[in-house]
């Protein structure tokens, strides 16, 4: 349930972003974090980990994977910690205009999920094959 709950969050974000490039843009330049020049190039590679890391979790199930959708959704409350410490109020992009959240609630969202994720992560068995 939570990866499929997951894998809808990471499809919505990538497409709102790839709908609203611009105003993702200038979510991204307010934080003053990444020189002009690279801002378009971080969001694209951004946008195809999302849909990569979607793809991979209807895939498969490794535990590894959550391992790394942790590390990524901590990258993210870490973002949306950093908008809020700069007093940037405007609302969080990462759902482009779909939805708008304020940096606090993104910083909430995005450290539940990494949670579930390190959770999920902690709670699988390590995958060992029988070479009897």
């Amino acid at each position: 349930m939570a990866r499929w709950a997951i894998v809808a969050l990471l499809v919505a974000a990538a497409t709102a972003k790839l709908v609203d490039f611009d105003e993702a843009i200038a979510s991204i330049d307010q934080t003053n974090l990444l020189p002009v020049r690279g801002q378009r190039a971080f969001l694209a590679a951004l946008i195809s980990v999302e849909i990569l890391a979607a793809l991979l979790l209807t895939l498969s199930r490794s535990r590894w994977l959550y391992l790394g959708l942790g590390a990524l959704f901590a990258a993210f409350a870490g973002y949306s910690a950093l908008r809020f410490r700069l007093g940037l109020h405007v609302p969080c992009s990462c759902f482009g205009a779909f939805v708008k959240m304020p940096a606090w609630a993104s910083f909430l969202l995005s450290t539940a999920i990494c949670q579930v994720s390190f959770g999920i992560f902690w709670k699988q068995k390590p995958y060992t094959e029988n070479l009897s």
